[in-house]
């Protein structure tokens, strides 16, 4: 807002010199009492060629040199003109952060799922063999120990026996326990993998949380100049202050009415 007191009878105005607190336009009366009298206007305001080509220099001045200032989170895609507080910009942004955060975090929770309930299909299937190659190894020694007792009886009763089978039976007996061990030893493995990807988990849902809180802390400021277009004047013209006037003995003293 601009209000020119003493303008130039040239119609030059240097508007950074005029500026003032907003006027209440509603305040303003239209018209006057019955018993006002006018003061002669003087060039330029009495020239409306000169008054339009002063409100044309006005917008002119605004385009070059007022700004608005927009604070910003342009991580955050948030953006609030002046007539937006600082309070409300700020739960404006916890907002985003939040549905940006919890996005992420599902995003990361579904991706160490996806692991997790591949490795513990892995496990179980180890365990299922587990339990089978135990069970073949429990086989394979009463296998091998009748075997022997069969032999030894035979020694004992002087028959001669083969020891090809019963180096068969301590083969198979052997393969079982190597069969066993390696399953525990999957077993062992895939479970420190689970155990590593759930505190891989827990650290990249810290990570995600820190990330965006200091997302949330890092607002900004953009300085918005206006198109032509976008220029609205809301009222441009000669507006007449009321004084009073009065006779003080013969001599006309003029008072200021506001």
């Amino acid at each position: 807002t601009a209000l020119i007191r003493e303008p130039d009878r040239t119609g030059r105005v240097r508007w950074d010199g005029w500026v003032v607190d907003p006027i209440d336009i509603d305040a303003l009366e239209p018209g006057s009492r019955s018993e006002a009298r006018f003061q002669d206007l003087i060039s330029p305001l009495s020239d409306g060629t000169k008054v339009r080509e002063l409100e044309t220099d006005f917008k002119d001045w605004i385009y070059h040199t007022v700004t608005a200032t927009v604070r910003s989170n342009e991580k955050l895609e948030v953006y609030a003109g002046p007539q937006v507080s600082q309070g409300d910009f700020r739960r404006m942004c916890a907002e985003a952060a939040e549905a940006a955060l919890e996005e992420e975090k599902d995003k990361v929770q579904a991706s160490f799922e996806k692991k997790l309930d591949t490795i513990k299909g892995r496990l179980m299937r180890e365990k299922r063999e587990l339990d089978e190659d135990e069970a073949e190894l429990s086989q394979r020694k009463m296998e091998e120990v009748g075997k022997a007792a069969e032999n030894l009886i035979g020694l004992l009763a002087g028959r001669r026996r083969s020891l090809s089978t019963s180096l068969t039976k301590r083969r198979m007996t052997s393969q079982a326990k190597a069969d066993v061990e390696e399953s525990l030893d999957a077993i062992e493995q895939y479970t420190k993998e689970i155990e590593e990807l759930e505190r891989e988990r827990v650290e990249a849902l810290e990570d995600v949380e820190e990330k965006w809180g200091e997302i949330l802390e890092d607002p900004g400021e953009i300085p918005v100049t206006p198109y032509k277009k976008d220029i609205l004047v809301e009222l441009f013209g000669v507006a007449w202050i009321p004084y009073y006037l009065y006779d003080d003995g013969g001599r006309l003293v003029e008072l200021t009415a506001y």
